[in-house]
């Protein structure tokens, strides 16, 4: 499986304090691929964190499930925010349509891309073509020059409603 220690960075917060307040007006929300720094630290909301390497975590407020989205069978909940950073998802297509559905039903979506990587690009715009949302803000981030290593620092957030 793959590691991405910059994501743990201080300066990559930034996209978690981003989205928490684009999502300030959901009730719970639902973060697909957390990685080692979940959105469960930046809300105070309901949240359930799915990715294969969070940690394991339960309680009141705060579920992480350390598996993969194909592998997750919960239910969403309403009026949810639908969250992921660094949008770069292999899956087979009842996984797209079962994401696409989320994504119609949730109140806002934050999905974020490295825009010098093709791929996510590209499946951002399916995304888009395959489900009713709309982009309703976007924010252009340039963490170059921050002790990163790695070529995916300028990042596109969007705010999909």
């Amino acid at each position: 499986m793959a590691d991405w220690p910059y994501l743990c960075l201080e300066i990559f917060k930034l996209r978690q304090v981003i989205a928490a307040y684009w999502l300030k007006d959901c009730e719970e929300i639902v973060e697909i691929g957390g990685y080692k720094v979940p959105m469960s630290e930046f809300v105070t909301q309901k949240i359930t964190v799915i990715d294969p390497l969070v940690e394991a975590r339960s309680d009141d407020r705060v579920t992480h499930l350390p598996i993969t989205f194909q592998n997750w069978s919960g239910s969403v909940p309403n009026n949810f925010g639908l969250v992921i950073l660094g949008f770069d998802l292999i899956m087979e297509l009842d996984h797209w349509k079962r994401l696409y559905g989320m994504i119609n039903t949730c109140k806002a979506a934050v999905i974020e891309t490295p825009i010098d990587y093709e791929p996510s690009i590209k499946q951002f715009s399916v995304l888009l073509n395959n489900t009713n949302k709309k982009i309703s803000q976007q924010v252009l981030l340039d963490l170059s020059g921050n002790e990163i290593t790695t070529k995916f620092v300028r990042r596109r957030m969007h705010l999909l409603v």
